[in-house]
């Protein structure tokens, strides 16, 4: 009898505790599930903060709702799947050299640090649902005991691309793989090299334990040593925003902003995929909120070329320099984006003229 696929939509729902919260894992589940129940909320995408349950309102900090399509064989799919976790309180731990520079820090998981950085991360690809498969198969390979020597898996994944694209403000690895190939044609001194073999060594060694994986990210690749990149499962090219992405990104800082209450209008900008269809199919002037969208595209038009990193400060740059009160309207707001946009390129130009 042959074997039906189908897609479903699954949900992960997120609970954050209270860090004061001593609540068991299965009644936090089992609350939420007959509270989310009675709502009516799970099958709907949202982030949840406040409750009209004494229980939940005590010991839950938030709750998240995601979907995701899923390819299953006769129906066989778990529909739900809860996540109760807490922030760790510990600060991170710096560890430095001698002569006092820092070579790492050390974060215990889950970090108030981290909340909502990955939610921030856009792209125009589908690098981060990529990299999540990336770390499940890999965990999965190694629980079922697949042998490594058949089958081959580092564990290793390498980002590599221009600066500011969000991927990870952490050392670059070339500091610490540098090729040795243009070493030895140079004036490298010999401890260079011995860190590069240290490093390939320890990466090979960390293979036994199986759940660890080794993310490594890189502005040159051209400096890193071959065999590094040899042994990364994973070489993901990270480019700068395009016009879809800067969009996007521009969009999710306005929401910000309108919730903090700094943008005082409630004004909803279009999605631009909704926004290109409305201007193919509407023939009469654009409405106010298709107007909003329009010019918030050309902005993003006039940004192509800017990194994430300071997409993300354009906003704050038009609030500190084009407007004057602490309140302001989202049309008042765009004029003075735009002119934080030129601003910036007319800097960088004089920049490099006096270079």
């Amino acid at each position: 009898m042959a074997e039906s696929l189908n897609s479903f939509k699954i949900f992960h729902i997120e609970i954050l505790l209270h860090i004061n919260s001593l609540l068991k894992k299965d009644d936090v589940v089992a609350r939420v599930a007959t509270w989310l129940s009675s709502q009516g909320i799970i099958g709907k995408e949202s982030v949840i903060t406040k409750f009209d349950d004494d229980l939940l309102s005590e010991h839950i900090k938030s709750i998240k709702i995601y979907e995701n399509d899923y390819k299953t064989v006769n129906g066989e799919y778990p529909e739900v799947r809860y996540y109760v976790y807490s922030f760790n309180s510990t600060a991170p731990e710096i560890e430095e050299s001698e002569d006092e520079q820092q070579i790492s820090t050390q974060w215990i998981l889950p970090t108030q640090e981290f909340q909502n950085l990955w939610d921030s991360l856009i792209y125009d690809s589908n690098v981060k649902d990529e990299l999540i498969n990336y770390v499940g198969t890999a965990l999965d390979f190694s629980d079922k005991s697949v042998d490594p020597t058949i089958v081959s898996w580092n564990r290793i994944v390498l980002l590599h691309g221009p600066p500011g694209t969000g991927k990870t403000s952490l050392y670059e690895v070339e500091t610490l793989a540098r090729s040795r190939s243009s070493s030895l044609n140079g004036n490298e001194p010999s401890d260079a090299l011995r860190v590069v073999n240290a490093v390939l060594t320890h990466l090979d060694m960390i293979k036994r334990y199986p759940n660890v994986l080794i993310l490594t990210t890189s502005n040159i690749t051209d400096a890193i040593d071959v065999a590094l990149i040899d042994r990364a499962d994973i070489k993901q090219y990270i480019g700068l925003p395009s016009i879809e992405a800067i969009y996007q990104i521009y969009s999710t800082c306005i929401k910000e902003l309108q919730q903090c209450g700094i943008i005082c209008t409630r004004e909803l900008l279009l999605p631009l995929h909704r926004l290109r269809i409305s201007a193919e199919n509407e023939q009469h002037e654009p409405r106010l909120n298709e107007s909003r969208s329009l010019k918030l595209r050309t902005i993003a038009e006039q940004s192509v070329g800017l990194s994430g990193r300071t997409l993300r400060k354009m906003p704050f740059i038009a609030c500190a320099l084009f407007i004057k009160t602490k309140l302001v309207s989202l049309e008042v707001f765009l004029d003075a984006l735009s002119k934080a946009v030129e601003k910036h390129w007319q800097d960088v130009k004089n920049l490099h003229v006096h270079v």
